[in-house]
């Protein structure tokens, strides 16, 4: 569901959009997320989620490398 939360026209998805790229039904994301602006909300939560394990990971390589071994310069 994020993946097409986050295409270009993803703004525009319908609840059933949603749905079918979740693979899962109307009713079950407005079980969970109420409705279509919820499970948009909640998609976009995720991706946050992964992506900050990522600017975690990354964070701490500095710490470790220090900037100067973690950064190229050109």
């Amino acid at each position: 569901m994020a993946e097409r939360a986050v295409a270009p026209d993803g703004r525009s998805a319908s609840l059933r959009e949603l749905a079918r790229s979740a693979e899962v039904s109307v009713p079950t994301l407005r079980h969970y997320f109420g409705d279509r602006e919820g499970a948009l909300a909640a998609a976009f939560v995720a991706l946050g989620q992964e992506g900050q394990e990522h600017v975690e990971r990354m964070a701490s390589a500095e710490r470790e490398a220090g900037l100067e071994r973690s950064v190229t310069f050109a």
